[in-house]
């Protein structure tokens, strides 16, 4: 077993907002986390999500390797967030700005998942789904260009191409919380070459 150290953040303090490394850093409400290639590290964080359904307010941080707090996004009802290498999708992104390794994070009122690009100091972000109504997301990924997220308000897990009319889900579940998905063996094709567990 691997030693648990406290990359950001002091679980004496209950919640704030401040810049710094280690335990000097506070944020509000953390929900989501990812990790990519070159070990920097996403955190989303809701704000206070009992006052009310949808909130202006929310975050996308950005920390390095060591802890050091190197950019911000605002951005309301932060929670769903995932590293994705491939920064590929079926069908492709309508927006072109959308390419290569990013990060998935949905907001603003959690019926988006947006994507920025990862290392990219959160200096852009662009608008890659927009399911119109209100969800709660609780994880999102990527599979063979293929997006999953599960709904734990409507007890959903989807899988969206980015096309309304190629979309698939799977219903009455109880609360479905996060994902995990594992390489399949056998002689299946790659397009059902992966294994989702749902509890």
């Amino acid at each position: 077993m691997g030693v648990v150290t406290t990359l950001a953040g002091d679980p004496s303090v209950w919640f704030g907002n401040a810049d710094g490394t280690g335990s000097a850093a506070q944020f509000n409400g953390p929900q989501g986390v990812a990790v990519d290639g070159a070990g920097r590290v996403y955190c989303t964080a809701w704000f206070n999500r009992t006052n009310a359904l949808f909130q202006s307010t929310g975050t996308l941080y950005q920390f390095g390797p060591d802890g050091a707090r190197q950019a911000t996004l605002a951005i309301g009802n932060a929670s769903a967030c995932h590293y994705d290498a491939s920064g590929s999708y079926v069908p492709a992104a309508g927006n072109a700005s959308i390419s290569g390794p990013g990060v998935l994070f949905s907001g603003n009122g959690m019926q988006d998942v947006w994507w920025s690009a990862a290392g990219g100091l959160l200096a852009a972000s662009y608008k890659l789904l927009d399911l119109g109504d209100w969800r709660n997301y609780l994880d999102v990924d990527v599979v063979d260009g293929r997006l999953f997220f599960t709904d734990v308000e409507q007890g959903v897990l989807w899988r969206r191409t980015g096309d309304a009319s190629r979309q698939a889900v799977l219903s009455g579940l109880f609360t479905p919380a996060y994902l995990a998905f594992a390489p399949e063996t056998g002689p299946e094709p790659p397009l059902v070459g992966t294994l989702v567990a749902v509890r």
